[in-house]
């Protein structure tokens, strides 16, 4: 009977979604000699954590769905190439490596796309990037960004219910678009429709613009973003499309400079989001019960605390209060306003879902 190693194993070396040269190629640089090619799949990954191994072993993320999808998981054509490592492990029944710290927020993606701009710049300084690194990297810094916008849509979307019948279907289509211009296109739209009731005198219109005025403390949920600077080709065709579609001899010839290029577009477009106060922040409830005065209260930290031990994560601990029961599960991602100041007073807060 087979293990889920050795079907792992087969799938690679079978020559259905990856060449057995390029396979063998991979095995001889790390090797400096020819080896079977089962043999040295094996032996690379006892050597390497098994989702780099798979991803430098299977340089195509089209190709690791494929596989995924072929190994019984519903891995959508778009999942990043990491994601759908790991679902593809997971359906194979190996054993994932920790995901303990995949970035939710605004601040803790920006903290991932500065890692991930500064590994670039040291393998830049090594000159030893290869079209793995050239590929991988921006598409990962893309998708983050992709993950952040959708999720902020999600949270006021969810916030927001004093909005008319057409303002919420332009929401659910946001929630529903997966890459970046669909999402960008979508979410100007929403700005459009807030700037538009903004200037009308109906009493529909002045109760959309209040409940996002009280909520966020802006006129529209979006104020301030130019959507112009990265709904364009260059960021979005040359940025990001590019790596995604573009076969492996385009995009060496275009470098390792334009990987970081496009890095840059990332961290600047989180920035804006932060600065302008527009993404939410993510949290998670520690504990609830009631202060001195019998009110509803809401202990939670952020997500860059919630690794430590309760006694340790204590200290960091902040406080919201709620008006009513609170039915909030604990220890678990939520969206709320941003910048987090001081004790809330019955802010927003919605569950994170990915």
């Amino acid at each position: 009977m087979s293990s889920p190693l050795s079907n792992l194993i087969t799938m690679i070396c079978s020559g259905a979604y990856v060449s057995k040269d390029a396979v063998a190629q991979v095995l001889e640089e790390k090797y400096g000699y020819i080896l079977p090619i089962e043999e040295g799949v094996e032996r690379f990954f006892c050597e390497h954590d098994l989702v780099e191994g798979v991803e430098l072993l299977v340089d195509s993320r089209r190709a690791i769905v494929r596989m995924a999808q072929d190994a019984g998981d519903a891995c959508h054509k778009d999942t990043s190439m990491s994601a759908a490592i790991r679902r593809l492990l997971q359906r194979l029944g190996l054993p994932l490596p920790p995901d303990s710290n995949q970035p939710l927020g605004a601040a803790a993606i920006k903290f991932e796309l500065g890692e991930i701009y500064r590994e670039v710049d040291e393998i830049l300084q090594a000159d030893r990037m290869d079209s793995h690194h050239l590929r991988s990297f921006p598409l990962d810094g893309w998708t983050y960004i992709e993950q952040l916008l959708k999720s902020t849509v999600l949270f006021y979307a969810s916030i927001l219910t004093g909005i008319d019948e057409q303002l919420k279907r332009k929401f659910d289509e946001a929630r529903k678009k997966r890459e970046l211009r669909p999402v960008l296109q979508a979410m100007r739209g929403i700005k459009n429709d807030f700037d538009l009731a903004l200037k009308k005198n109906d009493s529909t219109s002045k109760d959309m613009v209040g409940q996002v005025l009280r909520l966020t403390g802006r006129y529209n949920p979006f104020e301030g973003f130019d959507f112009d600077k990265y709904e364009n080709d260059v960021t979005v065709q040359e940025g990001r499309n590019f790596y995604a579609h573009k076969v492996r001899q385009a995009v060496e010839i275009q470098g390792a400079e334009a990987v970081a290029k496009s890095l840059e577009n990332t961290i600047k477009l989180v920035d804006d989001l932060i600065t302008l106060k527009i993404a939410p922040t993510v949290i998670f409830p520690t504990a609830y019960g009631h202060d001195e005065h019998k009110r509803e209260m809401l202990w939670f930290v952020t997500e860059r605390d919630i690794g430590f031990i309760s006694r340790k994560r204590r200290k960091y601990e902040r406080r919201m209060f709620k008006r009513g029961a609170v039915t909030i599960q604990l220890l678990v991602p939520h969206l709320t306003v941003s910048p987090l100041k001081g004790v809330l007073f019955d802010p927003p807060i919605v569950p994170y879902l990915q």
